[in-house]
């Protein structure tokens, strides 16, 4: 036994040493644990500056990054596509059917104002357009606005011209008509694989002078 001052003895005071000890060593060990696992997480970024993007621990971040990318490429490249249609492509220019050529398939779809029925095939709409620019050879085209998403372009049109041909079936006026138009256009593997096209009709009929007759002819 070893007395202490008041009586009381420590014959278990080495038995307390040792489990202090061990608990202290058990303190100490999380503590080492938890600064190896803070710098195993610190590292990468800390050597990002110094590292190629391929090397990072977020390939899914990186992946999303490369996602946005690839999307804003497509849509820069899919609105290039429909304004080099729209006005290279536009029927008063010499050299339109190249262009649609270049932008269409063969099996192109063309929805024209809302028709029961589309216009099916390359060569089918290269004729239909020819007939109504025959009506109006001098046609003036100005893009309003130009929307893209996704493969989906869609662009607003003001068109001004005069009649000086037959339109639609229809002997020509000497009127001008002023309309505005819409066109969306749906695009695939680089190419313009259906589009749609709205204007008015009632109303070029009405400044042609046309609505009878055409109200006649329907009948």
């Amino acid at each position: 036994m070893i007395p202490s001052q008041n009586g009381q003895n420590y014959a278990r005071q080495p038995l307390f040493k040792q489990g202090y000890a061990k608990l202290i060593r058990t303190i100490c060990s999380v503590l080492v644990g938890m600064v190896v696992v803070s710098w195993g997480w610190a590292l990468p970024a800390i050597a990002t500056p110094l590292m190629p993007l391929s090397t990072l621990s977020s390939p899914l971040a990186i992946q999303g990054d490369e996602r946005v990318a690839l999307v804003s490429d497509s849509v820069t490249s899919n609105k290039a596509i429909a304004l080099h249609f729209a006005e290279d492509g536009w029927g008063t220019n010499p050299h339109w059917r190249e262009v649609w050529d270049d932008v269409m398939p063969a099996d192109v779809v063309y929805h024209f104002n809302s028709w029961s029925e589309p216009i099916v095939g390359l060569a089918t709409n290269k004729a239909f357009n020819a007939d109504l620019f025959q009506g109006f050879p001098a046609l003036h085209q100005t893009i309003e606005d130009v929307i893209a998403e996704g493969d989906t372009v869609i662009y607003r049109t003001t068109l001004k011209g005069k009649n000086t041909g037959e339109f639609l079936g229809m002997p020509p006026t000497g009127r001008s008509v002023s309309i505005n138009s819409f066109t969306m256009l749906r695009i695939a593997d680089s190419k313009i694989a259906e589009w749609w096209y709205e204007c008015n009709l009632l109303e070029v009929m009405q400044q042609l002078g046309l609505q009878g007759i055409s109200r006649q002819r329907d009948d």
